[in-house]
């Protein structure tokens, strides 16, 4: 039997509203960085605290930092067998990791009708047991540090110097609050090179040009104050589709695909399906329109000429939010 690819299948279920009946099977081994294909959190569901008893148990014991696990996520989004594969250090208690995973929830992705069952891997890195987010001021981290509370959302750049001025510093260090939501807040230069030269294109890019989303181990999405080097040469303009021509569309999708990793590269697919799926309502819909096969970049490039990577994501998004509209599991977190 040929393989069927994955955004064929999902648009398949989505638009034939099909949901594949549940089975025993072992659940799927897969990469920890494929989860969310799979199924995301219920950030709703999550329980927020360490019952104090633990939280003093595990503090007398010491708290091992940095915790490797194996868990399976049944089909009903419940966490199963978790395993402490290593700990770092060894003489502490893994306890805190073991318990905090046990209360996380999932919810299947729209990818994900079947509610396959998965077995997956995560590294949970902690300080302190966690306290209640609204008893949380912002944490001053250090940069190497920044991936363990917030990561950086997938967007891709084209090289360059993409803000100019009369006379732009070259290297600059920018002091910003990354906010519950992912934002970046109260952006300030603290250091320019050479000195004397202009580092505001730095504060544009932090505010305007990126976003974050927690770690896995920052679920009471903490604020952090950080420091963060930026250089003028790696900092480049955000790529945009050119829906001059269908080859320039091809090309400019093909440049903003290869700067992605392979799970945004998904998404960006499915967007692109999303949005050239408008008013479908069955695979009958999609066959009369796309004979050939899936919707390309090619089809709506009319519609997404001159949208960034993020403005695709968004404009897939409200697309799926309209009544009666497939959904491709599209997120317009940016």
């Amino acid at each position: 039997m040929d393989r069927i690819p994955v955004p064929t299948l999902v648009v398949a279920l989505a638009l034939a509203g099909m949901s594949a009946a549940a089975t025993a099977a072992d659940p799927r081994t897969i990469d920890g960085n494929d989860t969310s294909l799979y199924w995301k959190v219920a950030q709703d569901q999550v329980v927020r605290e360490i019952p104090a008893e633990d939280a003093r148990r595990w503090t007398r014991d010491g708290i091992a930092r940095e915790v490797a696990l194996a868990y399976t996520i049944d089909r009903d989004g419940k966490v199963r067998d978790v395993e402490v594969l290593r700990h770092d250090p060894e003489s502490a208690s893994a306890d805190w990791a073991v318990y905090m995973l046990e209360q996380y929830r999932y919810h299947p992705t729209d990818a994900n009708a079947a509610r396959t069952a998965v077995r997956t891997a995560t590294t949970m890195t902690m300080g302190p047991p966690p306290v209640a987010a609204s008893t949380q001021a912002p944490l001053r981290v250090e940069y190497e540090q920044l991936t363990q509370w917030w990561r950086p959302v997938g967007s891709p750049f084209e090289p360059g110097p993409a803000y100019g001025g009369s006379n732009p510093a070259q290297s600059v260090v920018v002091e910003l609050t990354i906010d519950r939501d992912g934002v970046p807040r109260d952006v300030s230069v603290v250091d320019a090179t050479p000195a004397g030269a202009d580092g505001a294109w730095a504060h544009r890019f932090v505010s305007d040009d990126t976003r974050y989303l927690p770690a896995a181990t920052n679920l009471e999405r903490r604020p952090v104050i950080v420091r963060m080097p930026l250089t003028l040469a790696l900092v480049g303009t955000a790529l945009r589709i050119d829906g001059s021509s269908d080859a320039a569309a091809r090309e400019s999708f093909a440049r903003m695909m290869d700067a992605l990793p392979d799970p945004e590269r998904l998404r960006l697919q499915l967007a692109v399906m999303q949005i050239a799926l408008a008013g479908m309502g069955s695979v009958a819909d999609m066959n009369r329109r796309y004979p050939g096969g899936l919707p390309t970049i090619v089809d709506i490039r009319d519609r997404v000429d001159g949208m960034t990577h993020a403005g695709i994501l968004a404009a897939a998004a409200a697309e799926a939010a309209r009544d009666g509209a497939p959904r491709l599991g599209i997120s317009d977190r940016h």
